[in-house]
This record gives C-alpha cells, structure tokens and sequence, in this order.
C-alpha cells in the first residue's frame, strides 16, 4: 500500500454513539428542565438518533423546537459533554467488532490514520483515550474544536 491517509469519523463508524448519547441526552433533559427550561416532555431516543451528525446549535433546535439563546445553548452543551464523558469513563460506550484489528492491520501496510468528527474536541479524546486508541492516529481533528457552521 503506497502511503494513504485514511480518515475515520468516530461517531457511527468507529464507535456506538448511541450508547453513551442516548443516557447522556435524557440526563440533560432532566437537568435542563430542573433548571427550568421550557423543553419538550417527550424526546424519543428516535428523535436523539436522528440529530446525530448535526451541528449542537441544530441539535438542540431540532429537539426542542425552538433555538436556545447563548447562555442556555452553552449550559445544555456542558452539560452533555460531561454527561457523555462521565458515560465513556464508567465503560458505557463500545467500539463497533474489530475496529481495532482493523486500524492496526491499516497502520502496518502503511497507512496514516486520523479522526474527522463534528464531535467536541474532549469528547473524541476520551473516546480514544479509553480505547487506548491514540497511537493509531496522526490527528484528531473535530468540528468542535473549530467554527464550522451546520
């Protein structure tokens, strides 16, 4: 294999999102209403599943129904990237079968590898940290860890 740089996203190729997202949205929701913000009763996990991907400005915009402003947007994201990162550490999250032989058999026929994820930049990090998968990778470059808009 002549070099190549493969590039990977995490969330629904590397690794089940919707292990620790799902817990983690549902946690926030609480919190969010114990706060009180007027957010829909019912979110399905269906609903969750279906922002993936989404920018969180859109994310929470499709889920509640309505744009958050800078202070609740800022609250609601804290409060799902440490939902989501307490969820990685306690185990709850898990790799799609054999990404690791996978990335490892990549790396020795040559290749670089590297995360390109719309995820917060502490998110992937735990992620690949958890696994123990940091010295497959060149960079881990994430949405959240620049201006990209939705």
């Amino acid at each position: 294999m002549s070099k190549q740089l493969w590039l990977f996203d995490m969330d629904g190729t590397l690794f089940e999102t919707e292990r620790v997202a799902i817990p983690a949205f549902h946690e926030v929701f609480v919190k969010l209403r114990s706060e009180g913000l007027e957010i829909p009763e019912k979110i399905t996990d269906k609903q969750i599943t279906g922002v993936f991907g989404y920018t969180h400005e859109r994310i929470w915009a499709e889920l509640f129904g309505r744009s958050l402003n800078q202070q609740e947007q800022a609250l609601a994201d804290e409060l799902l990237l440490k939902a989501e990162l307490e969820l990685i550490a306690k185990g709850q999250g898990v790799l799609y079968p054999e990404v690791k032989e996978t990335l490892w058999q990549l790396r020795e026929l040559g290749a670089s590898l590297a995360v390109a994820s719309n995820g917060m930049p502490d998110y992937i990090a735990a992620i690949v940290d958890y696994f123990e998968l940091r010295d497959f990778f060149v960079g881990l470059y994430t949405a959240g860890g620049y201006q990209v808009n939705s």
